[in-house]
């Protein structure tokens, strides 16, 4: 059966001549604080079943770093800090595999990586800073 009524095609937004209001300015990004810090330990953390997650984790806390409060930038220095260290090691325990030195250095790496990860997210969810940002340590 058919339908009685014609169907008539729905307007477009191109097809409105009329001029609109201006649309509000973009409002600041809801991600922002300790939820952006909470949200780049995740990030690294899940980075080890898939690696660009921890590339998003370092976008952001280079994106969100500036506006942080100081001890929200404490954890984002160290989640920097953490990535470049750790990218560094995998890299140098990648070469170092064809003399089998090199998952020894990974694994170091891998312990280092998740006791940073999380006493740094106990540390966020405690909405404490990081004592030593720029170090080397395992715990946050």
């Amino acid at each position: 059966m058919s339908d009685p009524t014609p169907h008539e095609p729905r307007p477009s937004a191109l097809d409105d001549p009329a001029p609109r209001a201006a649309e509000p300015a973009a409002s600041p990004s809801r991600l922002g604080g300790w939820d952006a810090v909470k949200l780049v330990y995740v990030l690294y953390l899940v980075g080890f079943a898939v690696p660009l997650c921890a590339l998003a984790g370092v976008v952001i806390a280079y994106a969100k770093r500036d506006e942080a409060p100081p001890a929200e930038a404490s954890h984002m220095a160290f989640q920097i800090r953490s990535f470049w260290v750790g990218l560094a090691a995998i890299v140098l325990g990648s070469v170092l595999t064809l003399v089998l030195v090199g998952w020894l250095v990974m694994a170091a790496w891998a312990v280092w990586a998740v006791a940073r990860f999380v006493t740094g997210l106990l540390k966020a969810l405690d909405a404490k800073p990081v004592s030593d940002p720029e170090g080397y340590g395992f715990a946050a």
